[in-house]
Formats: structure tokens, sequence, C-alpha cells
């Protein structure tokens, strides 16, 4: 016969996220599609303790898990000053509670096959995990990702019972780089439990927005950078002319689409479209991005550190033109 088991232990995260000081302490459920799971924040360093230089362990009602997590760091307050602990905080680790799928009474294999199901849970909860932090990172300046390709590295570390005995298995890879921010980019608890319900449903965000991300990630590959910058623009941009010529004949709109002829073609095609007066985009359009995107793209040329960042920058005021950034109330 069955048993239904609870898997508890914590997770690193490929990089630490500044989460503002109300969302400290708090949880965030989620579903990796097998696995229905609960994330608990670590709480607020308490400087009347003695302790502001790091924060508390979540308020987890499994202390023995805890206990046997040892001495460890979960993150930190941004500010180092004793009595600016109830500011956001760098959140590094976190707990969490997996309602697994059930596993044998006999105590014969009963760890490889516990020890598998949290394999197989590290691999969803990756997953999982790269929709949750594209998502931050669509409503947050922050980067949550260790590489360009949006594949999270993940460290795991969950622990089972045998006849009374609490064993440990995981998964895993080490911590990336951290980054710094303003304290006005701090993840709110309302974004958390956005971006866990979007990842949870198996939403990614819109192409256009995560073409723009990753190109923002790109810091030692200015090419490639404007490359996916001006391909952000560019999806965004044609998804804006599908919903205009909307009683168009499919194969039509795609043969319009397709004679823009680029990113500037596209903006000149919409703005006919929308009879918009006053000055054109597409020149300035053609120089910042289209002109550095196809030196890049065709001639394999490396732009300016400027031009980069002009370049990202123009494609950032397309794609909130014509595909604005999604909202966390809308989840």
């Amino acid at each position: 016969m069955a048993e239904s088991r609870r898997l508890e232990g914590v997770i690193d995260l490929p990089r630490e996220i500044l989460v503002a000081s109300e969302a400290l302490g708090q949880s965030v459920q989620g579903h990796t599609g097998l696995d229905a799971f609960t994330l608990f924040l670590p709480s607020l360093a308490d400087p009347f303790a003695g302790n502001w230089m790091y924060l508390n362990p979540p308020y987890f009602d499994d202390h023995e898990v805890l206990g046997l997590l040892g001495q460890r760091t979960w993150g930190r307050p941004s500010s180092p000053e004793r009595m600016m602990v109830l500011g956001p905080s760098w959140v590094h680790s976190v707990v969490v509670r997996i309602d697994a799928e059930p596993l044998g009474r006999q105590s014969d294999g009963l760890a490889a096959e516990a020890a598998g199901t949290a394999d197989a849970f590290g691999q969803r909860f990756a997953v999982w995990y790269g929709r949750f932090a594209a998502w931050l990172e669509i409503w947050t300046p922050q980067r949550l990702m260790s590489n360009p390709s949006g594949e999270p590295k993940l460290r795991g570390r969950v622990f089972f019972r045998i006849d009374e005995n609490v064993q440990l298995t995981g998964w895993g890879e080490a911590f990336g780089p951290v980054e710094l921010y303003h304290a006005r980019d701090a993840v709110t608890l309302k974004v958390l439990r956005a971006a866990a319900a979007k990842a949870s449903l198996g939403a990614s965000p819109p192409l256009e927005w995560q073409l723009l991300i990753r190109a923002l990630r790109y810091d030692d590959d200015r090419r490639q950078s404007v490359i996916d910058a001006a391909s952000a623009a560019e999806v965004a941009m044609a998804q804006a002319a599908r919903a205009k010529l909307g009683s168009v004949p499919d194969k039509a709109i795609e043969a319009i689409i397709q004679s823009a002829n680029g990113v500037a073609g596209m903006v000149e095609l919409l703005e006919a479209i929308d009879e918009a007066t006053g000055k054109s985009w597409r020149s300035r359009v053609a120089a910042r991005l289209a002109g550095p995107r196809n030196d890049a793209a065709h001639r394999g040329l490396t732009p300016s550190h400027e031009t980069t960042t002009e370049a990202i920058a123009q494609a950032i005021d397309l794609v909130n033109k014509y595909s604005p950034r999604p909202n966390p109330d809308d989840t």
C-alpha cells in the first residue's frame, strides 16, 4: 500500500533575489504540473537579538529539518546598518515543502525511490523556476538567471523519513554571481505570487519580452545583444500588425509583414496602418537599431558599448509601444 509523503528541504537560488521586507517570512505556492509545492522565504533579521547581518530562517513548522540544515545563511539585509533591517533583503535560499507522489512502504529500495523522486522534482522545478524568474525579470529590473540561455542552475537538498530516520537527497549546482540593485527594485509579495501563478500554469512571458530580457543579459556579447533586441522589436511589431489587420486573410497578413523588410520597415508599416501624424520613427529606428543589427548579423561586427545601449533603448521603446509590459495585477 502506498503512502503520500511530504519531502522537505532547502533550495539555493542561482542568483540572489532582492525581496521587499513585507514578503519576508511569507510563502509562495507553485505547481510543476506534477508536483504541488510551497516555498517559504526567510524571515527578517532581528537587530534586537544581536542579528542584523543575516536573515532568520523561514517560519517553518518542521524544526527538525531546519536543525539538520545546520548553521547557514539564508540571505542578508541590503543595508549593513543595524536599524535598516526593515528595508529590502537579499534572499539566496528558501525552504521547500513538496507534496510528492506516494512512496511505497517497503524499506528496501525506498531510499533510492525517494532520491529519484527528489531528482525528478529538481528537474521539473528548474523548468518552473525558469518561467517564474522570467516573469520577475519582466516586472523588475533584476537579472535572476545565471546565464543568457535562461536555463537556471539550482541546487536543492531534500529530506525524507524512513523508519523514523531522516535521510538526505538532492540535486543541482553552485550559485551564480551576485548583482546590485536599488531598494525600489525589490520584489514584492504580490509580484512573487503573480510570477508563481504564471509559472504554475506553464505560462512563459511573451516572446518579445523574453528576447528583450535576454538582450540585457549578454554583458560580454554586445553583438548578440543587439540582434536579440532587434528581434524583440520585430516580434512585438509583427504581432501588433496581425492584430490591426485582423480582417485581412492570414496569408495576406504574412505577405504584408514579410514585405515590410525588417524592423525599420515594420515601423513604417505600422505608422501607415495607424495613419500616424507627426515625425516618423523610421529614420531613428533605422539608425539606432536596424543598422547596428544588420552589421552584427550579416557582417559579424561587434557594436560599441554606446551603440549597444542605444539599440536596446530603442528596442525597449518599440516593445513598450506595441506590446506593453504584462501587468502582475492581471494574473
